[in-house]
């Protein structure tokens, strides 16, 4: 593949369609909470680029390094919702039983990302956001209630930043 565009009619690119669709690739990037344009500006391609990847065109088809580039987003967005998810399960260890609420940071800027986060893990706000309402789905499936923070809360105030 050169430039994001797939070889049509070779077996490699055949075989490459049907063990990872491009639908694939698109759900996944919208899991993680990576855009397009972040996607794009990481590659160093267009914005147009990405949305030829994703669309239904067969002519176009997600590169080695782009499905890496996801690939490694979806591997630390698991790891950071586990180690959040571990953090709630030893305090309720601790303390005999889970907290009746745990509050989780929801970004509404990049801008108050950078100055906020204590997290630097090569992601945006966005990503940061997807890992939260995963960690919160994980938390409702165990009865524990979340509440939300805009941003940085209050000194003290116990919360979990993903």
């Amino acid at each position: 593949m050169e430039g994001g565009r797939a070889r049509r009619g070779g077996e490699s690119f055949e075989r490459q369609k049907r063990e990872r669709p491009k639908a694939e690739f698109r759900a996944l990037r919208e899991t993680i909470g990576m855009t397009q344009g972040f996607l794009a500006s990481a590659l160093m391609v267009g914005d147009r680029s990405v949305r030829r990847w994703e669309g239904p065109d067969d002519r176009y088809y997600p590169p080695d390094d782009a499905w890496d580039l996801v690939d490694a987003a979806l591997r630390r967005q698991r790891r950071v919702v586990a180690l959040a998810l571990a953090r709630v399960d030893e305090t309720a260890r601790e303390r005999g039983g889970y907290p009746d609420v745990v509050t989780l940071t929801y970004w509404s800027s990049d801008e108050q990302y950078v100055a906020g986060s204590r997290v630097s893990d090569g992601g945006d706000w966005r990503m940061a956001n997807a890992n939260s309402r995963l960690i919160a789905f994980a938390l409702s499936r165990r009865g524990v209630r979340v509440a939300w923070s805009d941003g940085p809360t209050a000194p003290g105030q116990e919360r979990i930043e993903a």
